[in-house]
């Protein structure tokens, strides 16, 4: 006896679908299925577009904001022995360091300063030992900012600055033109030491620039401070006559007044061209403001006369100690 599902598949076998009907129907499927069909390939490709136009968005805001941080706005030059330079960008961060000589090149292979906020990469350069072996009382920083933009250099300017005065020694910070620092780095120096060197080579004829240049910072201020006490590049060096003082040529000890006698004395005194007094002369000597006591003539500017010496008749009262310099009052 047969199952009831066999029972239900005979009764099914035994229905016959004319060929036109199944024909029809399989048509008909057809035409429904186009219109389905593009619908959903159209959703596809806008999503698989929109997801490419996110990544592509994604790469360029990537790209673009990695080049923002690493392009170099504003220079910080730090020159003390040890000179280098800290490349900021516009977030005053650290993204580049250049070290402009051995020194500068010990400094830096002590420290990573890469990728640190200026404030944190000149605590780590100053206090470094390689750095901190060079400072002292005698010393001299001469730091320098340059870059487009006014508002950040004035920032570094007295960041600079405050950093500087926490420091034992003296310094300064400048902010310098483009074309100044382009002049200093065409001989590989910072734009203190080739400023330096400029006045060095000024003062002294027989140093040429290259000469100058060659020179180790703290030696060039030391050689202007000799030569120029009173330049603002100089520091106080060994000279001849004494820290800072320029080699002496006589001419600082000579009396600018022309040898001869005296107002008032007739001849009984003339000072030298030294303003040494004369012991054979009798008078004091012009531009000292003292008398030679074995002349027995009063001492210029005493206002009182000797009675055991000197010409009574000769109208030499003693003059009244009104003359420059604490001169004779001899005119000039």
């Amino acid at each position: 006896m047969s199952t009831p599902e066999e029972r239900l598949r005979m009764a099914f076998d035994a229905v016959k679908v004319p060929g036109d009907l199944r024909q029809r129907t399989l048509a008909q499927i057809e035409r429904n299925r186009p219109a389905v069909r593009p619908r959903q390939r159209q959703r596809l490709v806008w999503r698989l577009a929109a997801a490419a136009a996110a990544v592509l968005v994604i790469a360029l805001l990537g790209w673009g904001g990695h080049s923002v941080y690493a392009a170099e706005t504003a220079v910080v030059g730090i020159e003390l022995n040890p000179a280098l330079e800290l490349g900021l960008n516009r977030f005053n961060i650290v993204v580049n360091a250049r070290a402009l000589n051995l020194e500068g090149e010990a400094v830096l292979s002590s420290v990573n300063v890469l990728g640190k906020s200026y404030d944190q990469a000149w605590d780590l350069v100053t206090t470094c030992p390689a750095f901190q072996s060079f400072l002292g009382e005698e010393s001299f920083i001469d730091a320098y900012v340059v870059g487009a933009d006014n508002q950040q250099c004035t920032q570094l300017l007295a960041t600079t600055d405050a950093g500087i005065r926490a420091l034992p020694c003296a310094g300064v910070c400048n902010l310098v033109t483009p074309e100044l620092y382009t002049a200093a780095r065409s001989y590989g120096v910072g734009v203190g030491r080739y400023e330096a060197a400029l006045v060095l080579a000024d003062l002294d004829p027989t140093l040429s620039l290259t000469d100058c240049l060659a020179f180790s910072m703290p030696e060039i201020r030391q050689r202007i401070g000799v030569l120029d006490p009173e330049n603002s590049f100089g520091l106080p060096g060994p000279g001849p006559n004494g820290p800072g003082q320029p080699p002496n040529n006589g001419s600082n000890n000579k009396q600018q007044n022309p040898p001869g006698p005296s107002p008032g004395n007739t001849g009984d005194s003339v000072g030298d061209d030294t303003g040494n007094s004369n012991p054979d002369a009798g008078s004091p000597a012009a531009g000292s403001g003292s008398g030679n006591p074995d002349a027995g003539n009063p001492a210029a500017g005493s206002g009182s006369s000797n009675p055991d010496a000197g010409n009574p008749d000769a109208g030499n009262p003693g003059t009244s100690g009104t003359g420059n310099n604490g001169s004779t009052g001899n005119p000039r």
